[in-house]
């Protein structure tokens, strides 16, 4: 398993929390998992476009974006993931999100764009549905 980790530290200089935090891993050669906590914000997306466009460089067959750890989604992050959905679509990649916490699942429901993504509750049921074979 590879994995790949970015963090951008809290407004403490001294590192003591973080407010983003971001980790790519491929579960196997054909499924890739971004793994997010924290605030994706403008401060983060630049980031967490990053660790996508990098998951999808390797041209997985699936790719799940965690969520159930971000405490806070702003629009920009919205856009990440309708960008991601978009390459991801392009190269015939399968996608899923992953989201429990209210706070990212009602600007997904409020912007409809948990009509345009497919949004699951857990990562092992994300997987389930869209990874091939049994990576979970």
């Amino acid at each position: 398993m590879d994995m790949q980790n970015s963090s951008h530290p809290g407004p403490s200089s001294s590192g003591l929390y973080e407010l983003f935090h971001c980790e790519r891993e491929s579960l196997d050669t054909r499924t890739a998992v971004v793994t997010v906590s924290g605030e994706v914000d403008l401060t983060s997306e630049l980031e967490l476009r990053s660790q996508i466009d990098a998951a999808l460089a390797e041209r997985p067959i699936a790719m799940v974006i965690d969520l159930s750890l971000v405490s806070f989604l702003a629009s920009c992050g919205l856009t990440a993931l309708l960008q991601a959905k978009q390459q991801a679509h392009e190269q015939e990649t399968r996608i899923a999100i992953v989201a429990n916490d209210r706070r990212v699942v009602r600007p997904l429901e409020a912007t409809g764009v948990d009509q345009l993504l497919s949004v699951y509750s857990s990562r092992a049921d994300a997987l389930r549905d869209i990874a091939p074979g049994d990576t979970n």
